[in-house]
């Protein structure tokens, strides 16, 4: 329960260490550990010790129980050894929706078009059916191969299957239908959804900025901080950051930059960079030098 807790909840590396402490002290890890301890193995794209529970696993002739083989395939698929994954994926005897779930989504991870969807066209010869999760799998590589054919077809179906309430299958849906430069498309479905959430409105900001419709993305982003009083992510901020330096809006960007300091928000790369963009193009070259120097030092410390 404890390892359950921390690998969905975080600090992922404790549960890696209870893990061990566990092993330490003689417990033997059963088929309901593995599963757990795989996802915080997944969650830190650490293989290596993905690999050593992988061979716990087989020494206690766990390997192919559905459940730890379904999590050994998410945890090699999510870690970038698609070739292992599809091994273990192909050796199960039984394949449950979650099996084909892990498989699609990893491949779609890796935008692997083609393979992602042949994948979706086996699993229905199987018999199984697609569920909400299997959409939001698909969705991204279907956006990023810029097929907007088959993008309508998965909304078709959700719509059918009364998916698209959800508002991850939404934010699913107008991500893609962004990524295939279809703003109309993306807007009517965030307009229509009933419940909104930080990424959702992300997905939206992050679709104007990529299709240089900025000062659509900083209406929206006023609208969301201002009216509706959500607290942007470092993804959204690296966005509307970007259509600050695009539109060379120095305002709104160094009262972004005061934001980020005051709410103590950690700086990642992309936001530090999108700083340095907008204070490089307004000309504050001094300003764009220091905060690099900044950054440096922290990511050195």
């Amino acid at each position: 329960m404890m390892i359950r807790a921390y690998a969905w909840n975080a600090p992922f590396q404790q549960a890696i260490d209870l893990y061990y402490k566990m092993l330490q002290l003689g417990v033997t890890p059963n088929k309901f550990t593995f599963p757990f301890i795989l996802k915080a193995c997944s969650a830190l794209q650490d293989i290596q010790v993905g690999q050593e529970i992988h061979k716990h696993a087989e020494q206690l002739g766990l390997e192919m129980d559905v459940y730890v083989c379904t999590a050994l395939v998410d945890m090699y698929a999510k870690c970038g050894d698609l070739f292992q994954a599809q091994t273990l994926f192909n050796c199960m005897s039984s394949r449950d929706i979650v099996a084909w779930n892990a498989i699609i989504a990893g491949f779609s991870l890796h935008t692997l078009h083609n393979e992602t969807m042949e994948l979706l066209v086996q699993m229905q010869q199987a018999g199984i059916v697609p569920n909400s999760s299997t959409i939001v799998a698909v969705l991204p590589t279907v956006g990023q191969a810029n097929a907007l054919s088959q993008g309508k077809a998965i909304h078709g179906y959700s719509l059918r299957k009364m998916f698209s309430d959800s508002v991850v299958v939404g934010t699913g849906l107008l991500d893609m239908y962004a990524k295939c430069h279809h703003l109309s498309y993306a807007r009517k479905i965030f307009d229509r959804m009933k419940q909104k959430n930080e990424i959702c409105w992300s997905a939206m900001i992050g679709g104007y900025v990529a299709c240089d419709f900025m000062t659509n993305a900083l209406a929206l982003f006023d609208e969301m901080v201002h009216v509706y009083e959500l607290n942007p992510t470092p993804v959204t901020l690296a966005s509307i950051l970007r259509a600050c330096a695009k539109l060379t809006d120095l305002n709104k960007g160094q009262s972004l930059h005061c934001y980020m300091i005051k709410s103590g928000m950690d700086l990642d790369t992309t936001v530090g960079n999108s700083l340095i963009s907008i204070y490089a193009k307004c000309g504050m070259m001094e300003d764009a030098v220091g905060f690099l120097e900044e950054i440096v030092k922290v990511s050195d410390s």
